[in-house]
């Protein structure tokens, strides 16, 4: 008797879910991401990064000399942040070791920095981001090869700006999830080029349809700003984040990230990242933008 009624309890759940709505489970996602911006303010993990680049008639003469596949393992702390004056989530990388090797440098962690005054900390966060985004394979420059990106352009403060609309149902880690595609619609855009100009994204998001968590994102921006000898070809990044659940932090946190980086109609870089051994900042190392 106990197992029917398990059974049944588990059949009326999935009906109630199979009547919801995609408003229903975006305003879900919506409540749930802003009790989880709460919590994940100021986050820092070990990051694991392999790259991998494959000249493909090359982008500039730097990698025409490549003609096979070159690859570059690096290790890193990577914090995500969301500012508290304008609520926008930032990634930073903090490359210590490359292909198994240490890397000089200041000799400052990324909490060591954060325990600086608000200002200052964000001043050395983004000057570790430039020193270690040379590590990156690849022609140009980029820095939003991270989670972050992907938490960025779902917060709900963007939602206006993106059209919805629900592709399928499939199950993500052993829940049975939605499929959401988004597309961006105005401008300007959420990311902008080194020169300003527009890079609109699109993508899907993984929603558990009960509770509003984020179980997988993939996003991809197009006409990034880089350093090509022929600009006119197509540029891009498209990451896939997955969450899982973190015990330590009773929260879902990015657990892998897959990279494609792409020039014209080639894959120049693939990149795959795990992350691990997650921890929060004290409360008083939360950044603050300045005017």
């Amino acid at each position: 008797m106990r197992s029917v009624t398990v059974a049944l309890a588990l059949w009326m759940f999935g009906q109630g879910d199979s009547a919801a709505t995609l408003d229903t489970v975006l305003e879900r996602f919506r409540t749930y991401f802003s009790h989880y911006a709460e919590q994940y303010s100021a986050t820092l993990a070990l990051e694991h990064y392999n790259q991998t680049f494959t000249n493909h008639n090359g982008a500039n003469e730097d990698y025409r000399r490549l003609d096979q596949p070159f690859a570059i393992a690096l290790e890193s702390e990577f914090a995500i942040m969301r500012l508290t004056a304008t609520p926008q989530w930032l990634g930073f990388r903090d490359v210590r070791r490359v292909n198994g090797k240490p890397v000089s440098g200041s000799g400052r962690s990324l909490a060591d920095a954060m325990k600086e005054s608000p200002a200052a900390a964000l001043e050395i966060g983004w000057t570790v981001v430039k020193e270690s985004a040379r590590y990156n394979l690849g022609p140009g420059f980029r820095s939003i090869n991270n989670p972050s990106l992907a938490l960025e352009i779902l917060d709900p403060r963007h939602h206006s700006r993106f059209r919805f609309a629900k592709e399928r149902e499939e199950r993500v880690g052993g829940v049975a999830a939605w499929c959401i595609r988004f597309a961006e619609r105005e401008r300007p855009t959420v990311v902008r080029g080194l020169d300003g100009e527009n890079n609109p994204a699109h993508g899907r998001a993984w929603i558990d349809p009960a509770t509003g968590t984020l179980l997988k994102a993939e996003v991809e921006v197009v006409g990034l700003n880089q350093s090509f000898d022929d600009d006119r070809r197509k540029q891009g990044l498209s990451l896939l984040v997955v969450f899982a659940k973190d015990a330590r932090l009773d929260m879902f946190v990015p657990v892998s990230m897959q990279e494609r980086y792409i020039v014209g109609t080639q894959t120049v870089v693939i990149g795959e990242a795990t992350y691990r051994g997650y921890r929060r900042f004290s409360a008083a190392s939360r950044l603050v933008t300045q005017p």
